[in-house]
């Protein structure tokens, strides 16, 4: 996949950060949630 228009992923949006942070939150807590099992 290639991408020529935007060389740097990370100035995609400035809501893509966020999204990050929270997916990762998200796996963290299910991850804890799956442990708890």
């Amino acid at each position: 996949m290639k991408s020529n228009s935007s060389p740097s992923p990370t100035k995609l949006r400035p809501e893509w950060g966020g999204m990050a942070q929270f997916a990762a939150a998200l796996v963290d807590i299910f991850g804890s949630a799956l442990d708890a099992v």
